[in-house]
């Protein structure tokens, strides 16, 4: 999570720029302040073509933008261990699956998104259960 860093970092930025907005002009690339939480100067780059309050806003929306995206991929990642999970249930399955089950399992990966839905699956089933049988001239079937 290196955006994390850089998260905080943006946050850190706007909180500075604002406590420090009396002392920043417009046209000032840089402004050094000290950082509360360290003790430390930290020197923050500023847009020149932007006042104080629009830097710190934008050091403010750079920050949501990566908690949000932080979170959108806190969710991803669940998902994919989600679908891990199932394919590895699936793979066990498929270990000892008969002909039989296998349309089930393809019809399954097809209601969870994972393969396209058959389109003739009902002709299919209907052919398989409509067999007919013949009785040759000596009376076997």
């Amino acid at each position: 999570y290196e955006s994390a860093k850089d998260k905080e970092t943006q946050q850190l930025y706007g909180e500075l720029i604002t406590a420090n907005i009396y002392r920043i002009k417009q046209g000032d690339e840089s402004v050094t302040a000290l950082n509360y939480y360290t003790g430390e100067e930290v020197t923050i780059p500023l847009n020149p073509t932007k006042s104080p309050s629009v830097n710190a806003q934008y050091n403010y929306k750079q920050y949501n933008r990566l908690k949000t995206r932080e979170h959108e991929l806190d969710h991803q990642i669940q998902l994919t261990k989600e679908n891990i999970d199932y394919f590895s249930n699936i793979e066990q399955q498929l270990e000892h699956i008969t002909v039989d089950d296998i349309d089930d399992i393809r019809d399954e990966l097809a209601d969870q998104g994972f393969m396209k839905q058959r389109k003739n699956t009902k002709k299919k089933k209907n052919a398989q259960i409509q067999l007919q049988t013949y009785r040759s001239s000596d009376g076997d079937t």
